[in-house]
């Protein structure tokens, strides 16, 4: 109606839900929007600027003309309106980028002339070769959440990749499943809700905090498990290579019938049979980590509140287990904006072609917790993968230097963290991003991760000794046992506790911490590891 009783230089502005620009549904009306739109200021709701909606509501200022134009501005992750103002003032140019969050933890309201972002046909068309699918032209793509300009470089790296996971899934070579419905599954039968430690992995039903990064033992259920709070972190150091962990749902029917339920691979074997990549469906682009995703055993299976991927070649699985276990990757899935990991979403991850034989062995000393994966290590990796190997790309005393040359696995947590920080890095490489825009990333979309990382410490030996991590209640001394301790420059400090993440628990458990403690630097971690991955990869 307004473009209709407006004349050729009428403006006309709405603020509404922010759907017609990030809706699959609405291409024909994004069409027509895009030919009008002048301005386009995408507000998340956290500060309850709309006190009768969510604070997650996502909504826009959206001003349109007829007169006609060669694109339109926009800005994302608003908070407050004064910070358009900041973002139209050049004298702001050399300040520094603004993260999402502030160091306080407070969502940032601080403007900047790179948060202002020109959208014109040329990067119309670059969404639509990153986020678009074969229906949708540059016209009416979604645009997704780009916090800076800087990031459209970051996107560009994602588009020249040659092969994508849709052309996987085209070629059968992947099948994706959501698997058991934790409501439905239960009525026919298929599982049933008994909280106990599995026989074996065919009985073994994943649920979603069972899940982390790289972790395919991250927590398990307590015995009582009722809430989103009754789980409890697996302390790796402490399992064996046979441990299988505690279970909230089990095999309901007989397990000749309950395979004969599961999905069937393109290539004609059991969904429930293979390795899988396995993914927390949920997506929060707010917390720490937005993909969380692994490898899990055969035999596993799943609820639909997890994204299974299986692979017919086990090296793409470990490649891509590698991908989901770096902060590009999830950096993709956050611009993004989407609520959930379905195959629209899978479909536009690359398939990463460079330092693979880098990649592969990292992604199993981080995932391979356990006796199941040796067929991964004698199946996928090579001679070639083991020579290329070189150890760690950090000289830190708490890291071991011996040479990889068969199954093994990385529990202690100060090295996982420094396996997440190499696969980062190599992933970014291989994406050909530069070391600016990984820190960039960092800094400014992983806000979470930042205070977390800023008030995590090690002891000598590698051990967390403390953490403010809200997911991690189970892990290190409380706030006041650690205040007492924390400033010691020798020492060793002790902490008993009651175990029950093990089969014949709960057990009595005396955990030493050896002082002097530290916290670590990821920006800084960066620039070690890329300098030292470049100078190998030189020689």
């Amino acid at each position: 109606m307004s473009v209709r009783v407006s004349n050729e230089d009428g403006v006309f502005a709405f603020v509404h839900p922010d759907g017609i620009i990030d809706d699959p549904q609405g291409k024909k009306l994004r069409k027509l929007a895009y030919r009008k739109l002048r301005r386009h200021f995408q507000f998340v709701n956290e500060r309850n600027l709309f006190a009768d909606v969510a604070h997650t509501f996502v909504f826009g200022i959206n001003v349109y003309s007829n007169k006609e134009s060669d694109g339109f501005d926009t800005i994302s992750n608003l908070f407050a309106a004064s910070t358009i103002e900041d973002c139209y003032n050049l004298e702001l140019k050399n300040s520094p980028l603004p993260a999402i969050k502030d160091e306080n933890n407070n969502w940032n309201i601080v403007g900047h002339p790179d948060r202002l972002i020109h959208i014109t046909k040329n990067v119309l068309t670059l969404l639509a070769d990153i986020f678009g699918d074969s229906e949708v032209d540059y016209s009416c793509v979604c645009i997704p959440s780009i916090h800076v300009r800087q990031f459209l470089d970051v996107l560009q790296c994602f588009a020249s990749q040659k092969k994508h996971m849709l052309d996987l899934k085209n070629d059968e070579r992947i099948s994706i499943q959501y698997l058991w419905h934790d409501t439905y599954a239960q009525e026919d039968g298929t599982i049933k809700e008994d909280t106990q430690f599995p026989d074996s992995w065919e009985e073994m039903v994943y649920t979603g905090p069972l899940v982390g990064v790289g972790n395919p033992i991250y927590k398990t259920p307590r015995t009582i498990c009722i809430g989103k709070a009754d789980y409890d972190r697996v302390d790796l150091v402490e399992i064996n290579s046979q441990y299988i962990p505690r279970s909230k749902y089990t095999v309901g029917c007989a397990l000749s019938e309950y395979i004969k339920r599961a999905p069937v691979t393109p290539w004609g074997t059991s969904y429930l049979s293979e390795f899988k990549l396995l993914s927390r469906k949920m997506l929060n682009v707010q917390q720490e980590r937005t993909l969380m995703g692994c490898i899990v055993p055969r035999g596993s299976a799943h609820t639909n509140g997890l994204t299974g991927i299986v692979f017919s070649d086990l090296r793409e699985l470990v490649i891509m287990a590698a991908g989901f276990a770096s902060l590009p990757f999830d950096f993709f899935v956050k611009a993004l904006k989407k609520s959930n990991l379905y195959e629209d979403v899978v479909g536009k991850f690359p398939v990463l072609e460079k330092y693979t034989s880098d990649l592969v062995i990292r992604a199993l000393l981080l995932n391979g917790l356990g006796e199941q994966y040796r067929e991964l290590w004698e199946k996928v990796v090579t001679l070639k993968d083991i020579d290329s190997y070189t150890g760690w790309l950090s000289g830190d005393e708490r890291l071991s230097h011996e040479k990889v040359t068969e199954f093994t696995s990385v529990r202690n947590d100060f090295q996982r963290r420094q396996l997440q920080i190499e696969i980062d890095v190599i992933v970014a490489k291989a994406l050909g991003m530069t070391l600016d825009q990984l820190k960039d990333i960092y800094h400014i979309q992983f806000s979470v991760l930042q205070i977390y990382e800023g008030d995590t410490w090690y002891d000598r030996n590698g051990r967390i000794v403390f953490t403010n991590n809200r997911s991690l209640t189970n892990v290190g001394f409380s706030r006041k046992e650690w205040d007492e301790i924390k400033d010691a420059k020798s020492g060793i400090f002790t902490q008993t506790i009651i175990d029950d993440t093990m089969p014949g628990g709960p057990i009595e458990r005396t955990i030493e911490y050896v002082a002097p403690f530290d916290r670590c630097d990821r920006e800084k971690d960066y620039e070690e590891v890329w300098a030292n991955f470049e100078e190998r990869i030189m020689k």
